[in-house]
């Protein structure tokens, strides 16, 4: 099978890319920088691929990198939680899907597999349905609210009769970031504490090797469900902290902090940094829950 793959030199893309060609597919990597990719893909041996060098705001080269695939996956995405970037992921991540997902459509790609976040759904209930909910716009939250537009959008193509499958996953982790992406330079603020907070609560942790093999068997099996909730699983937030300081080789003050109270301090940091025009990388209270 013929996929091509946006977002290829991110931190899923390389995996997903990387998955897919191990399964045996032709994989076009539609990327805007293809020295990233180049370095993104070393840990995994360099694997052959078409490198496609465009945009995915660029509608010109959407259609012409999009020509004679099979299936789509859309990994491209700005996943922040620094408020300065709002715009931007407004953007990439709502309006920017819509014109991938037209691209895919004018050119009859069979299967596109879009990426979502559990963060789009938020809050729900267990157990997590087929077509959670969307929650409303919150002030302060320019991330959940942009991959709650970018649902919007993909749900509208797939009632439209597209075929259209849409990944929920939680929060990624693993090895080669070529970023290091938003995630790994969170935990990596917590690692440089010295007396880091205990969040009471759980993250729902998945592995982003076992969720780039997920994305490319979305791609190309035949039978598949619409909706892919992918959370991996849950995480206390204690047993994450310390087993971030054992692989540093320091052992961890923790300072007890129930989970209201982290989001009032976290909604605070926000605020800070909007007003400042910084990014600590210590509020994010959108990824709270």
């Amino acid at each position: 099978m013929r996929i091509v793959i946006t977002g290829a030199s991110g931190f899923l893309g390389c995996h997903t890319t990387a998955a897919a060609v191990e399964m045996g597919h032709e994989v076009r990597a539609f990327v805007r920088n293809p020295e990233k990719l180049e370095r993104a893909l070393e840990p995994f041996g360099s694997p052959a691929v078409e490198v496609f060098v465009g945009d995915v705001q660029d509608e010109a080269s959407l259609a012409e990198g999009f020509a004679g695939m099979d299936a789509l996956i859309h990994t491209a995405n700005i996943y922040s939680f620094d408020s300065r970037k709002a715009d931007e992921m407004r953007e990439l991540n709502g309006s920017g899907t819509r014109k991938v997902l037209q691209a895919a459509a004018d050119a009859e790609i069979g299967r596109v597999v879009h990426v979502s976040s559990l963060v789009a759904t938020a809050p729900h209930e267990a157990p997590v349905p087929a077509d959670p909910p969307l929650p409303e716009p919150v002030i302060g939250a320019p991330y959940r609210d942009s991959k709650v537009a970018a649902e919007i959008v993909a749900r509208e193509f797939r009632d439209a009769g597209h075929d259209v499958v849409i990944t929920y996953p939680g929060q990624i982790l693993g090895p080669y970031d070529p970023g290091p992406g938003e995630q790994n330079f969170v935990l990596g603020r917590g690692i440089g504490g010295r007396s880091p907070y205990d969040v009471t609560g759980n993250l729902a942790v998945v592995d982003v090797r076992w969720l780039g093999r997920l994305h490319a068997l979305a791609a190309s099996e035949e039978e598949i469900p619409p909706s892919l909730v992918a959370f991996g699983h849950f995480q206390s937030w204690t047993d994450l902290v310390r087993a971030q300081f054992d692989l540093a080789g320091r052992t961890p003050v923790l300072i007890p902090l129930p989970a209201a109270p982290a989001r009032f301090f976290a909604r605070a940091f926000d605020g800070v940094e909007s007003v400042l025009g910084v990014y600590w990388g210590l509020g994010g209270h959108e990824g709270l829950s």
